[in-house]
């Protein structure tokens, strides 16, 4: 038999910090609940690990309107900017009538800390590139978010559309532990998907909401999905 490979320093001490976590945590564990330990232990396992892949994404419609009852939906930040910056055209207005009819069902419509932070910091770099056109790097865009008065309006704007999303939805902040964040991170890494938008999708897997999204990054996302994008119907 041929010898087999030893193994590397590098391996050996990732090897060495894998376990020494595994000791720390069943230790903390152990010092929670020293009486129900190996019941504990089952149920952290349970909670703290990625979402299992779905074998198929299910793509629908958003113009043939809202066939669902009783289910959450989760919308992506392009959807939003759609739906608040009234884009007239035919497929993104489609959203904004699909929201309408969310709104008037028994569906909830949910929001999460990624969503809103990226809306957030989009529409207000959306804005200072209408205002000031002297400085595309938007390196001033903080002094200025401080300082000019027209600016500051628009950003009050913004904040006022966030109030009201929130308002109208309901708060998740993103289930996504450590251990399933380094995972992500790990994935991203790969150059498919943002982090955020890899985040959205753990938050629907987990939550089992359905994803209104118009990127066709998500196109073996293993979700449910509303959406216009042709590519994403596999419309030519």
């Amino acid at each position: 038999m041929g010898s087999s490979a030893k193994p590397t320093s590098a391996v050996i001490l990732r090897l060495l910090w894998t376990q020494s976590r595994g000791i720390w945590l069943d230790f903390s564990l152990w010092l929670i609940a020293p009486r129900n330990f190996s019941k504990t232990r089952k149920k952290f396992n349970r909670l703290f690990k990625p979402a299992p892949a779905s074998t198929m994404t299910k793509i629908y419609d958003a113009t043939a309107g809202c066939p669902f009852a009783t289910r959450t939906f989760l919308l992506d930040t392009n959807v939003w900017i759609y739906i608040d910056g009234g884009d007239p055209r035919p497929h993104f207005a489609a959203y904004s009538d699909f929201y309408g009819s969310l709104r008037r069902s028994d569906n909830v419509i949910v929001v999460n800390d990624y969503v809103l932070g990226e809306f957030f910091n989009r529409a207000c770099r959306t804005a200072y590139s209408f205002l000031f056109d002297d400085d595309p790097e938007m390196r001033l865009l903080k002094s200025r978010r401080r300082n000019d008065a027209d600016f500051r309006m628009q950003v009050e704007t913004v904040r006022d559309t966030c109030l009201n999303i929130l308002d109208e939805c309901k708060y998740e902040p993103a289930p996504v532990p450590s251990n399933v964040y380094h995972a992500l991170l790990t994935e991203a890494a790969q150059g498919h998907l943002d982090l955020s938008d890899l985040v959205i999708r753990e938050h629907c897997k987990v939550q089992g909401h359905i994803l209104v999204t118009h990127d066709a990054d998500y196109a073996n996302c293993g979700l449910e999905v509303v959406t216009t994008n042709k590519k994403l119907l596999g419309m030519p």
